[in-house]
């Protein structure tokens, strides 16, 4: 970052300085996952099909610094440098999938897209805030930061009833699938076999992806947070024996603590591994346990076991919208032991689980077909 753009003064210059422009708005794409350390999500199946279907229109994404891996044609800026405030007052397109930056100040036609990180399931919006306390003010204020909002993507009807729900705003809400998961229908077996081989999974090895989510109950910083250590992946490891890789995936909340499980025998440590995409389609079966990955995971028709042995703290402090059973269509264990029985039964998986499992996909993935992007970007450029 130019010595220049470093100082609180400058940065506070520039805000101003944006916040009283008036300019004329570029046919441009402004993105951002989370708070700038990654470029993945719908975001990133987005700008692959902005790319393949509109490339003169130049796509810009918000990053912490310019380490962040960033896909072909994209335009990196710093956050909070003048280069930054400059894009977020000419795109005519802001697409995030979390909060707004705090500084963001709606240019006169802008289209803001609110594309959020995976299918909802805890509580959010006015439910959440109503079970925190939070003022009524303070919720009308939260309300009024969410109504900037021109579209909303909602994965599934499910969804749809969920954020309405949750988030009374007058956003058109786009029920078009989850164009992150448009990778994960398309059965790519030279990336499979591309990222097996890069991870040293054998051919003959069972890839079990173990993706914890992070907790309410644990932590009092929901950006940072070290992995909980429930389920011991060494022990399981050995247990299951060569046939077998644990593939453990921390949570973007995991990627920021600066502790980290040991790489071992039987079990690669992938939680800074750029795109989850890659890793589902590697794996062989999910082990998950109130991550809203469970949802995408579905799409790929691969097996799914649950690790819930803090389902009653966790939910104590983080209330699902929805029955949790409702949502794990596979057997749920809360011992190591457990699980790798379960882990060693695959073979009649299906037999037990699979109209539960087909009944999930229908209820929560019924347009994931592989053309979410499509309808998503192709709603927003013509909006009208």
């Amino acid at each position: 970052m130019p010595a220049s753009d470093r100082s609180a003064f400058q940065r506070n210059a520039y805000h101003a300085a944006y916040r009283a422009a008036a300019p004329e708005l570029q046919e441009a794409f402004y993105f951002q996952c989370l708070i700038g350390d990654c470029a993945t999500d719908n975001q990133l199946a987005m700008h692959n099909y902005i790319r393949r279907n509109y490339p003169e229109l130049p796509i810009f994404w918000g990053v912490r610094d310019y380490s962040v891996p960033l896909p072909d044609g994209a335009i990196p800026v710093i956050i909070d440098t003048e280069a930054w405030f400059s894009a977020l007052a000419r795109c005519r397109y802001i697409c995030v999938n979390h909060e707004l930056p705090e500084l963001f100040d709606k240019k006169p036609g802008q289209v803001v897209v609110q594309t959020y990180h995976g299918h909802p399931f805890k509580t959010m919006g006015v439910p959440r805030w109503e079970a925190q306390g939070i003022s009524a003010g303070q919720q009308e204020r939260n309300l009024k930061d969410r109504s900037r909002w021109d579209f909303l993507l909602s994965p599934s009807p499910a969804a749809t009833a969920m954020y309405r729900r949750c988030m009374p705003v007058p956003a058109r809400i786009l029920e078009v699938g989850h164009p992150r998961n448009d990778d994960l229908v398309v059965r790519d077996g030279a990336r499979r076999h591309r990222v097996r081989e890069l991870l040293g999974i054998r051919p003959d090895q069972t890839a079990v992806l173990y993706a914890p989510t992070w907790r309410d109950y644990a932590t009092t910083n929901p950006w940072v947070s070290k992995m909980i250590d429930l389920l011991n992946p060494y022990e399981l490891a050995a247990t299951l024996g060569d046939g077998f890789v644990i593939l453990l995936r921390g949570h973007p909340a995991h990627q920021r603590h600066p502790e980290r499980p040991a790489q071992a025998e039987g079990v690669t440590v992938v939680t800074d591994y750029p795109e989850i995409n890659d890793l589902i389609l590697a794996s062989d079966v999910g082990v998950f346990d109130y991550s809203s990955i469970r949802f995408d995971y579905s799409v790929t028709g691969k097996p799914m076991v649950f690790f819930t042995s803090d389902a009653e703290p966790y939910f104590a402090k983080t209330p699902p919208l929805i029955p949790y059973n409702e949502t794990a269509p596979g057997p749920q264990v809360d011992s190591n032991d457990q699980l790798a029985a379960e882990l060693l039964a695959l073979d009649t998986y299906w037999q037990r689980f699979g109209d539960s499992y087909k009944e999930f996909v229908s209820r929560f993935n019924p347009l994931d077909d592989g053309l979410a992007a499509q309808r998503l970007v192709e709603a927003i450029l013509n909006r009208d």
